[in-house]
């Protein structure tokens, strides 16, 4: 009355099983890595604390620096202290340093352009 079936794995059965279980455990051992990780489940959408910038011109005027007008699309996983600063100083001659307050531990470092 009950026929006993037999499962059969087919190469593509196992293959796809195989891909189901790398989809799964990759993004889940990441969860425990510093966000934004990579091959996680976070990606971008991590929070990085971010730093406010600011431009000091010779005269000691002070201005603002808005990333998005010197990147075009500002990702998550880029440290923007590690790039902006030099680029700024590169493409404005004025500035004398750039300061860079990272607004959660309050830390100000001032970035030196190059005379």
């Amino acid at each position: 009355m009950f026929r006993h079936h037999r499962l059969k794995l087919s190469v593509p059965t196992l293959l796809i099983a195989i891909f189901l279980v790398v989809q799964i455990a990759v993004p889940t051992a990441a969860l425990g890595l510093p966000r934004p990780a990579r091959f996680s489940w976070q990606m971008y959408a991590g929070v990085r604390t971010t730093s406010e910038f600011v431009a000091v011109q010779g005269d000691g005027s002070e201005r603002e620096i808005d990333p998005s007008d010197y990147l075009g699309n500002p990702r998550l996983d880029i440290d923007l202290a590690d790039v902006l600063p030099g680029f700024v100083c590169e493409t404005e001659p004025t500035v004398v340093f750039i300061r860079a307050e990272d607004q959660l531990s309050d830390e100000v470092v001032e970035y030196p352009c190059a005379p």
